[in-house]
């Protein structure tokens, strides 16, 4: 962020150039705000699935758990797609009385003792979310990426693993059964790095602010300075003060915010939009 924010000002040095400034007249500022949207094709997709091992004792559901991992790496390993990677988001251990160290309920009755007998038929599941990343979609024709998600879903399906949107998804799920959702987005659409489409995106706010503010001095007959301060109103649509903690991230650890993904990712192929608002504040010179 320290390094847009000093292209930022790069930027604003150049937009304003034109922009007289013949001495700061007793402090007098104008303060505008400035909105600038920018798009970009986004260049992962994003397969989820998660593998499990079930048995009636924790170490040979641990076993299966493996093996069942070690066929889909190796799956992935030998597919002809350039740019397959996987990768796991940590092993969760379930019994059929709940998730074992993630549902808060569990482990407050261990603590204090009140956990009750396991029934005879009860079960135990070691599981992990696999993400199955495929980089270097922007290059390719939405025909292929499309087929390529074909390929991964079969990569997956083959080995066992069931497809889920994403890892919140999954803790969910884990915690509260497969009743969370019905419905699943198979591939998630990503900009691995949002850099160059932020850069545009406070390039055309800033544009934006030096345009309006030389309608406002034309207007009140005002000559306008330098570039005094930049204040963040939002980015990617968030706003910058905004406190994304809730219940659901203090208890369970899941942030509601992230459910579809990454900030800059959609379940649809296509145009992934960054919109800058910034406030800015010139000096009256005049």
């Amino acid at each position: 962020m320290k390094l847009i924010k000093r292209q930022l000002l790069l930027v604003c040095m150049a937009i304003l150039a034109g922009v007289p400034a013949t001495g700061f007249a007793q402090g007098k500022t104008i303060t505008v705000t400035g909105s600038g949207k920018a798009t970009v094709r986004p260049d992962t997709v994003l397969i989820y699935g998660t593998i499990a091992g079930t048995a009636k004792s924790a170490d040979e559901a641990l076993v299966k758990f493996q093996q069942a991992k070690r066929r889909l790496l190796e799956a992935v390993a030998k597919s002809e797609l350039e740019g397959l990677t996987a990768a796991g988001n940590g092993v969760a251990i379930q019994t059929s009385n709940g998730p074992v160290g993630q549902n808060p309920a569990v482990v407050a009755a261990e603590a204090f003792g009140n956990n009750q007998p396991k029934p005879a038929d009860a079960r135990y599941i070691v599981k992990e979310q696999i993400a199955l990343k495929l980089t270097g979609i922007d290059q390719a024709k939405d025909e292929d990426v499309f087929e390529n998600v074909l390929t991964l879903v079969g990569i997956a399906e083959d080995h066992g693993a069931q497809l889920s949107n994403n890892s919140n998804n999954a803790r969910m799920m884990m915690m509260f059964g497969n009743r969370m959702e019905t419905e699943v987005a198979i591939a998630i659409f990503q900009v691995s790095d949002p850099s160059t489409l932020h850069q545009k995106a406070y390039e055309a706010a800033v544009a934006a602010g030096a345009k309006r503010v030389k309608i406002i001095a034309g207007i009140t007959k005002t000559t306008v300075g330098s570039l005094v301060s930049i204040e963040e109103i939002s980015v990617g649509g968030v706003k910058a003060d905004k406190d994304p903690t809730s219940m659901m991230q203090a208890v369970y650890g899941i942030d509601v915010e992230e459910q579809n993904g990454p900030e800059y990712s959609a379940k649809e192929l296509g145009e992934i939009e960054c919109e800058v608002i910034l406030k800015l504040t010139f000096e009256i010179t005049k």
